[in-house]
């Protein structure tokens, strides 16, 4: 994600059935949603496909 990776893409990745799975984890262990992580970045990139 830090690289611009559509979420969808970085779920399946890293082992998740789908997106809103990774997604309700990643809020329970980070307290922010895959898009405020990837808007807090510096310089963070923005994703063109659409996915959050």
């Amino acid at each position: 994600m830090k690289r611009g990776k559509p979420i969808a893409e970085t779920a399946v990745n890293v082992g998740f059935a789908d997106q809103p799975h990774f997604q309700r984890t990643f809020k329970k262990l980070l307290a922010a949603t895959p898009m405020q992580y990837r808007q807090s970045l510096p310089n963070h990139q923005v994703d063109t496909t659409g996915d959050e």
